[in-house]
């Protein structure tokens, strides 16, 4: 449950990635920061626009998320690293592979 995340359709459009193995919790920017590099972390639900994502539709069937108070920030793994463990973090829209999300309904 750790790695399955919902995703709450908000009234503004976006939606919040609710972690499944604590509800209490959201996918949440640290500090509200806009800066590249910014940690994506676990935090307590406090409706903070730094909760909120847009997903952004791309050709391949990915989507790019995007916090909703930095909308030309991207979620990314870490400098596109595919070692196990490495960090989630926001970074300027690149266009790259680490920017590019598949998302899987599970059932």
């Amino acid at each position: 449950l750790n790695q399955r995340w919902l995703a709450q359709k908000q009234t503004d459009g976006s939606f919040e990635l609710i972690p499944q193995h604590n509800t209490t919790k959201r996918i949440d920017v640290n500090g509200r920061s806009t800066a590249n590099g910014a940690a994506l972390i676990s935090w307590q639900d406090n409706n903070g626009t730094n909760q909120r994502w847009k997903a952004r539709k791309q050709d391949d069937g990915c989507v790019e998320l995007s916090p909703g108070h930095a909308s030309g920030s991207r979620a990314q793994i870490r400098a596109g690293v595919a070692a196990v463990g490495t960090p989630v973090e926001i970074w300027a829209d690149n266009n790259q592979h680490e920017q590019r999300w598949k998302l899987l309904e599970v059932k």
